[in-house]
């Protein structure tokens, strides 16, 4: 036999060895009883919430799938079914599943981040999340977001603001829309602590700190109002005191009026 054929037949069986082995050790990791400390499920919490824990999902995942996964074989468990299960959660953004080249299971969620909490007229409440959609309460947690209370009527409202037609004067959109910049701006979160929508659907916003109510007006120009209004924090307040005015008006055009 000459040396080249020698080289095939060798690396022939190097890559038959290889398989075999591949197979062995795929069929142990398969093997594995995920009751044993192989099942991870890791949740990305944000904004100090908590929607969701490890034993939270399992138990859902037992009244979907009707089975325990942390009692189930590796082998058992279909990975895009759980996948689908856990995303149907309330709570959860997303979800990924998959094995380990160590034999686990492993989940790694992403929760929702709810940044407005809406009390409706009628009583009913939800959240609204940084994606625009509708959230229910939780039982396991609630979120320090600022609420939305006043003339809030739930048939304007939609499952998300994306669903809301082009051409309707809903609030949703609005609410959405003030709500996220609220959220998104670290100075703000901490300090708005309720927005109250009045008679002429427009926003009146309560401080955290201070006696007064911000008169906001709609959502139009709302970048240069809170800018507005910062300065005013900054160098009117701070010098005359947080409780000297009740009200402090941003609706008007290059002028802040304070009674």
């Amino acid at each position: 036999m000459n040396k080249k054929v020698l080289n095939i037949v060798s690396w022939s069986l190097f890559a038959i060895g290889v398989l075999f082995l591949m197979s062995f050790v795929s069929g142990k990791r398969n093997d594995i009883d995920l009751s044993d400390g192989s099942l991870e499920i890791k949740i990305l919490h944000s904004d100090d919430n908590a929607f969701l824990t490890p034993d939270i999902i399992k138990k859902q995942v037992a009244v979907k799938l009707n089975y325990q996964i942390d009692s189930a074989k590796l082998s058992e468990i279909n990975i895009a079914q759980l996948e689908n299960t856990i995303k149907d959660i309330e709570e959860v953004k997303s979800v990924q599943v998959y094995k380990s080249v160590d034999g686990k299971l492993i989940c790694d969620v992403i929760e929702r981040v709810p940044i407005i909490r809406v009390i409706h007229e009628n009583g009913m409440s939800n959240y609204i999340d940084e994606s625009g959609e509708y959230m229910n309460l939780s039982a396991q947690h609630a979120a320090h977001v600022p609420i939305v209370t006043g003339h809030i009527n739930e048939s304007e409202f939609r499952e998300s603001v994306r669903e809301i037609p082009i051409d309707t004067n809903l609030m949703f959109s609005d609410i959405y829309t003030l709500g996220n910049f609220i959220h998104s701006s670290e100075f703000w979160n901490a300090q708005i602590q309720e927005i109250y929508v009045n008679e002429d659907k427009e926003f009146e916003l309560i401080p955290l700190v201070g006696n007064h109510r911000i008169i906001f007006g709609s959502v139009r120009h709302m970048e240069r109002k809170f800018k507005k209004l910062e300065i005013f924090y900054q160098e009117g307040l701070n010098n005359t005191g947080w409780n000297e005015y009740d009200t402090i008006n941003v609706k008007y055009k290059n002028q802040i009026v304070c009674s």
